[in-house]
Order: C-alpha cells, then structure tokens, then sequence
C-alpha cells in the first residue's frame, strides 16, 4: 500500500513492507518503558492500563487458577505484581527490567525477535503465557508465535491480545487502520491469521473476544468509527474508486483491540 504497509488479501493481516534490523529495535525499546503507558499519554492512562491489567488477569484466571506463568514485554503493566499476588510463580521477560517489578517474580532479559531466546533463558512447562500488546511489536510473529508455543506446558494456555485488524469497520471504513506505525507496531494479524498461525504450532483456539474494560467505554470509543464503517460500506458499493482513494489517505477511528486464549495440545 502507498502508506507502507501490506495487506494480506486471504486473512486481512497487515505487515511491514520492510523489516527493521534487531539492533534498530533494541535501540527502539531501550528507554521505552520510562514512558510507555499502555494506554495513551493523557491524563488517566495509568488508571486505564491497571483496569486492563486486572481484566486480563481475571480472564486467565477462569482458564487456569495457579502454576507457573510467564508475561513477555510486561513494560509498565501491573499484570505481573497482580499475577503473582494471585498466587502465580511469575517469570518476566523484557528488553529492560520493567520499573516497579515485585521482588518475588524473576526477570530475564530477552524478546521474541529470535528463536529460541526466551525458551533457552526461562526454561518451558508454564502453565500460562501471556503475550499483551507484544506481538504486533515482534519483528517476525512466526518466530514470536513459535516460541510462545515452545513456552507453554501441554494443555497449558496461551493469552494474546494485540489490534484488532479484520472488524467489519476496519473492512470497510473510510480510512487505514490507525494501529499500524512502524518501527513500533509492524505487524497487525487478524483472527483468522492468529488462528491458522497458532494451530501450525499446535495450539487450538478456546476463544476470541473483542477486550474493553467496559460495554459503557466500547460504546463510547467505537460509536463513530461504527457509523464509519457503515458510511464506508455504502461507498464502497456506490463510489467504489473513491472509497479506495479514502483508505489509502485517511486513518479509520476505530481502534480495537482483540483478545485471544489457546490451549496447547496435550
């Protein structure tokens, strides 16, 4: 696409067109976590991203109640600390040691960028891996899936949650996605994508979900980008060429986020 990326026309999937060195990323995330907020740099951010982090917890909770758990690029997310007041034996890895990390979980450095990284530093069997607004960071999401996989213990589970890519908005409104902005976010991988990507490691779908923290902020974060991508449906019918123009100069307002669990085959 003019807008540097590509999409993938069976899946929906959008990628980098070129891909950045592991050096250019390191040097990327270096600092990243003296700033990042996982939730914007407005006021109230840090207030969103520990809702979120007590979401997701609850969420894996209903799947699998205690053992080893492993979280990849934590940054400045409480879901670590919380997991492990939960009572998990938490592991955390990194670029750099996440700042305010409970003494009681271990840190090692590494990413998902090479194979066999992580599983060579942290060991495998966790019963539950966590990968929270990682992948689309990962310089190739087949290797960063790979070793998710190789991490897990049989019948263990998988938590993902990265942009969402393939809605009906994000088909079909006036605009490219807003997710997509290279060297941070390369790759954005649809359900379907996520799907076959996880199954070819050997790791089935339990469930796929759209997360917010609640329907009252989905409602008012998703409304007009809805309404947008109804208005583009009609246009794409109608004024076919001039909906394409619109996707290739615009940004959609929709940004939402998918959340995915996989079972690792026993």
């Amino acid at each position: 696409m003019r807008w540097g990326g590509s999409v993938c026309g069976a899946c929906g999937s959008v990628s980098v067109t070129e891909l950045p060195t592991l050096e250019d990323l390191a040097e990327f995330y270096h600092d990243y976590n003296t700033t990042y907020t996982g939730g914007g740099r407005s006021k109230g951010a840090r207030h969103r991203q520990t809702r979120y982090a007590k979401r997701h917890l609850r969420t894996v909770m209903k799947f699998k109640r205690s053992g080893r758990l492993i979280d990849i690029g934590s940054s400045t997310s409480p879901f670590p600390n919380y997991a492990a007041e939960a009572g998990y034996r938490v592991t955390v890895v990194d670029y750099e040691q996440p700042p305010k990390l409970s003494r009681d979980i271990r840190f090692i450095q590494g990413t998902l960028n090479t194979e066999g990284e992580i599983t060579s530093r942290a060991g495998r069997q966790y019963d539950v891996v966590s990968a929270i607004a990682v992948l689309e960071h990962s310089r190739d999401p087949r290797v960063a899936i790979q070793e998710l996989s190789d991490l897990c213990a049989p019948d263990g589970v998988v938590y993902v949650v990265t942009p969402q890519t393939d809605s009906f908005v994000d088909r079909n409104a006036l605009g490219r996605t807003r997710w997509f902005y290279p060297p941070e976010h390369l790759h954005l991988i649809s359900r379907k994508g996520m799907t076959l990507a996880f199954r070819r490691v050997g790791c089935d779908l339990v469930r796929a979900w759209r997360v917010e923290i609640s329907p009252i902020r989905w409602l008012a974060r998703y409304g007009l980008a809805l309404a947008e991508g109804v208005a583009g449906l009609a246009l794409r019918v109608v004024v076919p060429g001039y909906w394409g123009r619109a996707r290739e100069s615009r940004l959609s307002f929709s940004q939402e986020i998918a959340g995915f669990l996989f079972r690792r085959q026993a």
